[in-house]
């Protein structure tokens, strides 16, 4: 016998109960807005031997990416440089500030324009995006230019090996007890870790391949 809201019965008087039958005819609906797509961007560096300043100290872009990995979609992406210049690579090939949409699991291109005493000022992007498109109320992160890229920077073999148990179950632990996955859920490294010697996206020395 399948139970409808309406012949549910409240447990204190013994009778239907609209408040009752609201809230289960309710419940899925809570259920669906939590379960909703989402989506998560991320700022990465990209890897390669001029990233960064140049020899001489002038200014210069550091290559970057802006990732969603959400299963979500991200409408009316844009950004701002707080000590900095960003600009996002459009599809004419100009850069702007702003992009349509980003969808889940997609990149746009975004190149830093960093000056060369960019760590005196605490430089940092600001991200701003709509969750719904043609949506007023926007989401916003705040990136600061010396945790770009950590995850990216530091490639396979450079991180310390760690033994993950086969009690390890859960998503969580096994990000806790990975190197790699501590790095680029946390943006740093598992403070039990030992030194490594990690290169810099942005180095004002000389740089030699």
């Amino acid at each position: 016998m399948i139970l409808t809201p309406i012949a549910l019965e409240c447990c204190l008087c013994g009778k239907s109960c609209p408040s009752r039958r609201l809230s289960l005819l309710s419940l899925p609906l809570v259920i669906r807005w939590f379960d909703r797509p989402r989506a998560i961007l991320r700022l990465e560096a990209v890897l390669q031997p001029d990233t960064g300043m140049g020899p001489n100290g002038e200014f210069w872009p550091a290559p970057a990416i802006l990732l969603n990995v959400g299963d979500g979609d991200a409408f009316d992406v844009r950004v701002f440089g707080s000590e900095c210049d960003p600009g996002i690579k459009t599809a004419g090939g100009h850069w702007g500030y702003r992009t349509q949409v980003i969808r889940g699991g997609d990149t746009v291109e975004v190149n830093l324009g960093l000056p060369h005493d960019w760590r005196d000022r605490d430089a940092a992007i600001v991200i701003t995006w709509a969750p719904r498109p043609r949506r007023w109320w926007r989401k916003r992160i705040t990136v600061k230019i010396s945790d770009v890229g950590i995850g990216v920077v530091l490639p396979p073999g450079t991180l310390p090996l760690r033994k993950i148990d086969r009690s390890v179950r859960t998503t969580r632990a096994l990000e806790l007890n990975s190197a790699r996955a501590y790095v680029y859920s946390w943006g740093k490294l598992p403070e039990d870790t030992p030194d490594i010697d990690a290169p810099d996206i942005t180095r004002t020395d000389d740089q030699t391949s």
